[in-house]
């Protein structure tokens, strides 16, 4: 038991330094003054009857001229749809975004300074509800509490990036030579793309997908942060309790200022939204298991 415990404040401390490196390097898309003329393909591929009317108002606003937007039908091949497109970057969007003025050039800059393949954004959510509230914060609590973003330019892992694929802007010439993964960066979007309609489509494929759809490292990943600090009540004073939850408290405080989102809120949901978590991810995980035995 003693060994597990010390895992537990081990996987604690952990989780905590990495917030803390997100939070302090600032992870976000910056706002540039520089300008840019490179043309952009912005390709939207909405479900049939899906309504997009308020992201096409969104980009008719932005202050970059140099667009193309493509839109694709029901039955259109993506592959076609790429290599029909004009644009050196191609910028894909879910239907249920809002681009903020300027985003479009920001990207630009930020690509071509750091000579990227692919900046993947993680939108600011509009939350609006109560079941948004509960279920829209965990995704990236999981992200900013596991990968210190700053430094996954470093590696060519996808699975952080897989969580939301709401924004993905690629180096066009990148893309259609499948080496879109070699140079990649993911950042917040700093309000420069919102998500208004997220809440509902949280699922545990998108989440199991953070730890590259391993079972085994999602369930060891929610023994440690669901049932460490269970046991850690029943068995220790109150007063060594306190690390554990002050841990906790400044973690969901950090990545509610990172992520634009009432830090009161999420703390008072923090139980809420951690056993939710734990739904999603072993509804999934038990759902990939039948799948397997049939």
């Amino acid at each position: 038991m003693i060994i597990f415990i010390y895992a537990i404040l081990v996987f604690l401390v952990l989780r905590f330094s990495v917030t803390l490196f997100n939070f302090l390097s600032n992870p976000k898309l910056n706002k540039y003054g520089r300008r840019f003329t490179d043309m952009v393909s912005v390709i939207l591929a909405p479900l049939p009857g899906e309504d997009i009317s308020v992201l096409l108002d969104s980009l008719k606003q932005q202050d970059y001229q140099n667009l193309e937007v493509i839109i694709k039908a029901d039955d259109e091949d993506e592959q076609l749809l790429t290599d029909k497109a004009k644009g050196k970057y191609l910028l894909f969007l879910e239907p249920n975004m809002v681009v903020g003025n300027g985003l479009i050039n920001n990207l630009v800059y930020r690509t071509k300074v750091f000579n990227l393949s692919l900046l993947h954004l993680i939108p600011t959510q509009q939350l609006n509800t109560a079941y948004e509230w509960c279920v829209v914060p965990i995704k990236e609590f999981i992200v900013l509490n596991m990968f210190p973003l700053r430094l996954m330019r470093l590696t060519s892992s996808p699975a952080f990036a897989m969580v939301n694929t709401g924004c993905m802007f690629f180096n066009a010439e990148d893309y259609r030579s499948n080496r879109s993964r070699e140079r990649m960066e993911t950042l917040l979007a700093n309000g420069l793309l919102i998500n208004n309609t997220e809440g509902a489509n949280v699922q545990g494929r998108q989440l199991l997908q953070v730890f590259g759809n391993n079972s085994l490292a999602a369930l060891i990943y929610l023994l440690l942060l669901i049932a460490g600090p269970i046991v850690m009540f029943i068995y220790f004073e109150p007063s060594f309790v306190a690390l554990p939850i002050g841990l906790i408290f400044l973690t969901r405080v950090m990545i509610s200022f990172l992520t634009n989102e009432n830090p009161v809120v999420n703390v008072l949901l923090h139980p809420v939204q951690m056993t939710l978590l734990s739904w999603f991810l072993l509804k999934e995980i038990c759902s990939k298991a039948l799948q397997y035995r049939r």
